[in-house]
C-alpha cells in the first residue's frame, strides 16, 4: 500500500515564495554553479580532443619526414682497408701504473 505524503512534506518540497522549482537541485548546486561545471567540462573534453588531433597531425608529419629521409642516398663513405684490424698500432696503450693508497 502506497502512503500519501504529509502537509508538512509536501509543504517543504515547496519553496517559499510559491515557486514549483526550487534554486538548488538533488546535488545541493545551483544553477550556476551547474553551469560552471558544465563548461569547465566541456572545456577539458575540448582540450583532449585538440592536443589528440595535434599529436596526430605530429606523428603524421614527423613520419612523411623520416620516409623521406630514409629514401635519399647517403654520402658514400671513404674505403678503407678491410683488415683494418690486424694492422700493428704504430703507439701501443701502456696501462696506466698503479698507484698506492
Amino acid at each position: 500500500m502506497i502512503s500519501q505524503p504529509s502537509t508538512a512534506q509536501t509543504e517543504q518540497a515547496t519553496p517559499a515564495d510559491g515557486t514549483s522549482e526550487s534554486p538548488q537541485n538533488k546535488t545541493g548546486l545551483t544553477a550556476a554553479e551547474k553551469e560552471l561545471r558544465i563548461t569547465a567540462g566541456l572545456a577539458a573534453v575540448v582540450g583532449i580532443v585538440v592536443l589528440g588531433i595535434g599529436l596526430i597531425a605530429g606523428i603524421l608529419v614527423w613520419g612523411s619526414r623520416l620516409r623521406r629521409l630514409t629514401r635519399q642516398q647517403s654520402t658514400p663513405t671513404p674505403k678503407g682497408s678491410e683488415f683494418w684490424f690486424l694492422r700493428n698500432r704504430s703507439h701501443p696503450k701502456t696501462p696506466a701504473p698503479p698507484t698506492k693508497p
